[in-house]
Formats: C-alpha cells, structure tokens, sequence
C-alpha cells in the first residue's frame, strides 16, 4: 500500500533531512487548508502526534526523531508539565546531545 501510494505522489514529495516533505509549497498549502483549517485542528493535531512520540517514549523505543519531535510538540501544545517531565527523562539523554537542550532553553 505505502509503495503504491509513494509511487503515485513521488513527483510532488521530496526528503529533506530525511523528512518526506511536498516539493511544492502549495502541495503543503492545500493539505493545511483542507485539514487544518478548522479553529482547533492544528491543536488536535499536535497533541495526536506528540502523544504517539510519548507512546514511543515509554516503549523505550528512543529515537532522535523522539527526542527532535516529542519537547517541540509539547511546547507547542502548551503542555508545559509535561515538557518537564520529558526533557528531564534520563532516558531521553542517551539520545541527545547537550547543545540540543542547551539551543532549546536558552
């Protein structure tokens, strides 16, 4: 299923960093009007993601996309207790680097 879908829509996406992204930025455009243009859907959405990188938290399944990700949404969403609890998880800095934390905070 995803490599037909990837097939169909190769020409329109790109990876950067290693994230797949639209070539176009009205690609992004379109996506964002036509689901995230509700008054609370890019909060919806945000808690949704940052609740699977939290998932992915307690599985022990730490990747540095975690690590990139789960502070980011959280800060985001306005969670503040719960960015604490995660960036002072002593899990999370076998993964990370200091000036990761360091360029987040400060």
């Amino acid at each position: 299923m995803w490599s037909q879908l990837y097939s169909a829509l190769a020409s329109s996406l790109v990876v950067r960093f290693g994230l797949l992204s639209y070539y176009h930025d009205r690609f992004r455009q379109a996506v964002v009007y036509k689901y995230l243009s509700r008054e609370n859907s890019v909060k919806v959405a945000t808690r949704k993601l940052a609740a699977y990188f939290k998932q992915k938290l307690q599985e022990n399944n730490i990747t540095y996309r975690v690590v990139d990700e789960l502070p980011y949404l959280l800060e985001r969403a306005g969670d503040r207790e719960e960015l604490k609890s995660v960036i002072t998880n002593i899990k999370l800095f076998d993964k990370v680097e200091f000036s990761f934390l360091f360029f987040f905070f400060f």
